[in-house]
């Protein structure tokens, strides 16, 4: 939360079409999951949305720690998200983009927060609870 509203604001500035395609791609491939009833490929998907942000910003630090924070998170949503929630809602990634194509960096970055937030409402943190997924077939590639 305290870095991904600073990716996008520089997205807003530099990302080209280019990668505005690769995001929307992704967006797709998730929802293809989603409707597929396919968790564990929407999961990861989601959170290869999030790199490819990263990946805009030509940066290669951010890129590299928003990669380490996305392959722990990946692993909490899969290990704690319930499983009848998608954690990312499917309109979500794609109210991001397209604040970015408008190139509203206030929204975009207000949206990011937003999205951050409603993942981590959606975990199950509890001590007893049951993990959703086992970390081998989260790891899964």
């Amino acid at each position: 939360m305290a870095l991904e509203p600073s990716v996008v604001r520089q997205v807003v500035m530099i990302a080209d079409e280019k990668k505005f395609e690769i995001l929307e791609k992704l967006i797709n491939q998730e929802q293809e999951s989603r409707d597929r009833g396919d968790r564990r490929k929407s999961i990861k998907l989601s959170g290869e949305f999030h790199v490819q942000l990263a990946v805009a910003t030509g940066n290669i630090v951010i890129e590299r720690m928003v990669r380490e924070l996305v392959t722990r998170t990946s692993l909490i949503v899969g290990l704690f998200g319930s499983y009848g929630d998608n954690n990312c809602q499917e309109h979500e990634h794609l109210n991001i983009l397209t604040a970015l194509h408008e190139r509203d960096t206030a929204k975009a970055a207000k949206l990011v927060y937003q999205h951050l937030e409603h993942i981590e409402s959606s975990l199950n943190l509890s001590s007893g609870v049951e993990p959703q997924l086992d970390v081998s077939s989260i790891l899964r590639g």
